[in-house]
């Protein structure tokens, strides 16, 4: 009887023992749950801050290029228009030349024909002067 009441105690003490060391594993799985979760939440939360940042990048850098792009394309319009201003002005000065230049000599070759059989023989030089450039004031050589 003694040895069925020490047997039955120490079934007894060896059922609380199992059942403290099913506790013990319940609770040590039921921590590692927790610490999985939280590696998950924490993972979950930089995996988006990582997502939102690198959409951020991409848009600066797409606003960056497209800004790029239209201050190419001011400067290249900039350009066009001064070469255009440029070949206007050109085209300009040549039309000016050619009428101004055909006047200006048929004006000098006829003050040139006219002074010369009027002027005497020592102020040839001043017409030649005048058909070459401006007409002076006076004449120096014959004092006009």
């Amino acid at each position: 009887m003694a040895e069925a009441k020490l047997a039955a105690k120490l079934q007894d003490q060896l059922a609380e023992k199992a059942a403290e060391v099913e506790k013990l594993k319940a609770s040590i799985q039921a921590s590692e749950q927790l610490k999985q979760l939280a590696v998950i939440e924490a993972t979950t939360r930089v995996e988006k801050e990582r997502d939102r940042l690198k959409a951020d990048l991409e848009l600066a850098e797409a606003q960056k290029a497209l800004g790029e792009k239209a201050l190419q394309e001011k400067y290249e319009q900039q350009i066009k228009d001064r070469d255009d201003a440029i070949e206007r002005l050109r085209d300009m000065k040549a039309k000016l030349s050619t009428k101004m230049g055909g006047a200006g000599q048929r004006a000098r070759a006829a003050r040139a024909t006219t002074s010369s059989a009027t002027t005497p023989a020592r102020c040839r030089a001043t017409v030649l002067r005048r058909m070459a450039g401006p007409a002076p004031r006076s004449c120096r050589s014959c004092s006009r």
